[in-house]
């Protein structure tokens, strides 16, 4: 999740990190092909009504989905915490959509929890995730609706550079990312 945390030299400054205890590979079997978490929002909707459109078996969690019939084929239900991780585990695409209910690209935590479990994911491109991961070694951006169909059916053809750039996100997450680590500096920082 993205944190921040006030220091007493410098004001306020940004902590992006993730609970690595929760959120962690797990050796799962990947039983589904494409998946999205998250609330149906009108830029998301439209997603998923695009991806289902044009033949893509989209997996979808979360809540208020049920209010749409048109996804009852696809709707999965609300999963608490355990199965979150599961199904980010168990997905060999997670859809990490970055745009808020205005259509704006914004800075989405998500992508750290699925980096975080090992797990790849098609991203918005969102100029601030640039400052943590190099694209296409450890995010793989989407420009618009067709590029996604595109990069889906190609990272559904070639699993092992798809697995590669889930483990160079993870490696750079455990490393960078940790939020006991965080804490641990930022006291360290207020007690020195």
């Amino acid at each position: 999740r993205i944190l921040c945390h006030l220091d007493s030299r410098s004001g306020a400054f940004p902590a992006f990190s993730i609970d690595l205890k929760n959120f962690k590979p797990m050796k799962l079997k990947k039983k589904y092909d494409v998946s999205f978490i998250g609330a149906p929002i009108q830029p998301r909707i439209e997603l998923m009504r695009f991806l289902i459109k044009n033949g893509i078996k989209v997996n979808i969690w979360g809540r208020n989905w049920f209010k749409y019939p048109e996804f009852k084929d696809f709707y999965k239900g609300i999963p608490d915490e355990k199965e979150f991780v599961r199904i980010i585990n168990e997905s060999k695409i997670n859809l990490a959509p970055s745009k808020n209910m205005y259509g704006e690209p914004h800075f989405k935590g998500r992508i750290l929890e699925f980096a975080a479990c090992k797990s790849f994911a098609l991203v918005d491109y969102f100029s601030g995730y640039l400052n943590y991961f190099k694209e296409n070694k450890e995010i793989v951006f989407v420009k618009d609706n067709n590029d996604l169909l595109r990069k889906i059916d190609y990272y559904l053809k070639n699993e092992k550079e798809r697995e590669k750039i889930a483990e160079n996100a993870y490696n750079k997450v455990i490393k960078n990312h940790d939020l006991t680590e965080t804490y641990r500096n930022i006291f360290k920082n207020i007690i020195d």
